[in-house]
Parts: structure tokens; sequence; C-alpha cells
């Protein structure tokens, strides 16, 4: 049993850390979702980077409720084709044609940026992308519009906040989604990281940070 505030925090943070049988899991469907569409689509050779909270470590154990995201990046130039409006819907589908034939059980949808599979254990988002220089392009099937993504720099500046605080923001921000969780889920989980990230920088101003 905790006896001070620095044992509480480190006890709830790792109640709410993924365990490893979980990001095995991950690992794997995430691998063999890439390899189905590798042996139909030609791929940059990055082929796939797992963005959203898997990319930030905030994603919780109620691995069930979350939702993990995986970008696939094709070679434009041999599906430059789709570069086009009505091409936004046409690699959605035909990404969900291809998983419908190598998931023929595992229930899926197309959504406006991706096609979402609902695995027994979590959502895996699958999102086609294009590579440009310094950023990719996702396609927006309700704008009809390939548009502009960075998911990485966020990423970047969370683990930046996270070093500055001595390994505590992201803990923190898995225990707000906690919260968040006991209560309905009111707030979406990337709203309450973008809040944070911007409370921590007012904060900064202020005053030197140390949760515990």
């Amino acid at each position: 049993m905790a006896t001070t505030i620095s044992q509480a925090f480190r006890e709830y943070a790792s109640n709410l850390e993924l365990r490893d049988r979980q990001q095995s899991l991950v690992a794997q469907r995430r691998a063999n979702v890439v390899s189905a569409l590798r042996r139909r689509l030609s791929l940059h050779t990055e082929e796939s980077k797992v963005i959203g909270s898997w990319d930030r470590h905030t994603l919780t154990r109620f691995l069930s409720e979350g939702d993990v995201d995986v970008m696939v990046i094709l070679d434009y130039y041999s599906h430059q084709h789709w570069d086009t409006t009505s091409g936004t819907i046409s690699a959605l589908d035909r990404f969900k044609a291809i998983l419908d034939d190598a998931y023929t059980t595992t229930p899926k949808r197309r959504d406006r940026n991706c096609i979402t599979m609902h695995f027994n254990e979590f959502r895996l988002d699958v999102v086609p992308a294009f590579k440009n220089v310094g950023y990719y392009r996702i396609p927006d099937s309700v704008r009809r519009q390939w548009v502009r993504t960075d998911p990485f720099t966020f990423a970047q500046r969370l683990t930046r906040v996270n070093t500055i605080m001595d390994g505590t923001f992201v803990p923190l921000i898995k225990m707000v989604k906690g919260w968040n969780r006991e209560v309905g889920w009111p707030i979406r989980s990337f709203h309450l990281e973008c809040c944070s990230m911007i409370t921590s920088a007012v904060m900064r101003r202020h005053s030197p940070i140390r949760l515990c």
C-alpha cells in the first residue's frame, strides 16, 4: 500500500500500463494486416507507421475500448491515380476489399479517413497514406481531398514535455483518460491530450513542473 504521494502516483500509473501480451498482440495484428495489403498493393519503402495514442505511449490497458492507428504508406508512382477527389474513396474501398478477403469474419467499415477493423481485443484503424517531404497525406472521403498530416511532430512534442517533467506527463495523461473512462467518455481522448499539452505549456511559463 502506498504511503507517499509519489508511491501512489507510480502505483496508479502502473495499473494503466499496457501488458506485454497486449503489446505483442497489437504488433502481430499490425504485421499481418500490412502483409495482406502488401501482397495486393505496392507500398513505399517505409511501408507503415503506427500513429495516434500507440505512438505517443498514451494508450491505456483498457485496450478493447480504444483503437490503434496504423498508417499504410503507398508507393506514389504505382497508385498516383488515387491522388484525385474520387480517389480518396477508391483507395479506401480498395483497402476494405483486400482486408475483407484476408479477414472474412472480422467486422469492418469504411470511415472518413480509414478502414476500421473490429477485432475482439481492440479496434484497428488502417489509414492509406502518401508520403511527401516532411509530411504525409491521407484521404478525407467527406471533403474529397488528400489532407496533410504530421502526427509525429505532436508525438515528439509530447515526449519532450514528458522528459521535462521527469517522465510523469505521459502517466498523468493516462490517469486523466482513466477518469474519462469512469465518467462515460465525455471527452475525446485526443482532445484530452491536446488540452494537457496546452496546460503544461502554461504551467511551464510560471513555475517549474514536478508532479511527484
